[in-house]
């Protein structure tokens, strides 16, 4: 997992809405800065975490994304 992602992670993993995280894959990138996007998906999320230089995708199974989406936001150090 990509250090950007730490603090989002632990706060899907905290949020009752969030039944599964998956993990996804790791694209490394140049330099930039980090954001968040969400894209409803069936049956969840897909969120796309960018780092200083890596792009991690993670899927996030739920069936109130836009709790999900309130409560991981507010959380983001960004």
């Amino acid at each position: 997992m990509i250090p950007s992602a730490i603090p989002v992670v632990e706060a899907a993993r905290d949020c009752a809405h969030v039944s599964k995280i998956t993990l996804g894959v790791i694209t490394p990138i140049r330099a930039g800065t980090p954001h968040l996007k969400f894209t409803p998906m069936s049956g969840g999320l897909k969120m796309q975490v960018r780092g200083t230089h890596a792009i991690q995708i993670f899927w996030l199974y739920t069936t109130r994304p836009e709790d999900v989406v309130q409560e991981i936001t507010s959380k983001w150090p960004a």
